[in-house]
């Protein structure tokens, strides 16, 4: 167990008004939704990082991210400690989802309006806002709705 706070990376890809969505398997937050995401390599961007794990985890290949928001998240129940460096790309079209690996049970583009529940922890931090810059994805959201 480390006492120093891990660095993971959640890539959050949105299409419209829908965003790219995996249940979690065989990890941490089993059952709950989430984008996918992972652990930082050494030596790794986090732009290359979510691009690497979206391909990894639900099959989709998508560059071209740029850093939305940070979360703090603390698991008491695991003792684990992480900093989230949420990275975003927006996509035109909403591809599908097919080749999913065994860390995910489901995944599906949803309405960021109606996601399903429950979500994992990290990510239901960033939707409610309790992020550094708090709020951001609801500002990014905006943005492209007047765009």
């Amino acid at each position: 167990m480390t006492t120093r706070p891990l660095v993971g990376v959640g890539a959050v890809v949105i299409s419209g008004n829908s965003v790219a969505l995996m249940r979690r398997r065989n990890i941490s937050g089993k059952g709950t939704w989430s984008t996918p995401g992972g652990y930082l390599d050494y030596g790794e961007s986090p732009s290359d990082c979510a691009s690497r794990e979206l391909e990894e985890e639900v099959g989709l290949k998508v560059s071209g991210f740029c850093f939305l928001a940070l979360t703090n998240d603390v698991f008491q129940e695991d003792s684990r400690h992480f900093i989230t460096i949420w990275m975003v790309a927006m996509v035109s079209e909403q591809e599908p989802m097919s080749q999913l690996s065994e860390e995910v049970d489901a995944a599906g583009w949803f309405p960021l309006k109606d996601l399903p529940s429950p979500l994992f922890p990290p990510f239901a931090r960033l939707v409610a806002g309790d992020s550094l810059p708090p709020k951001e994805l609801d500002r990014i959201l905006a943005q492209e709705s007047r765009g």
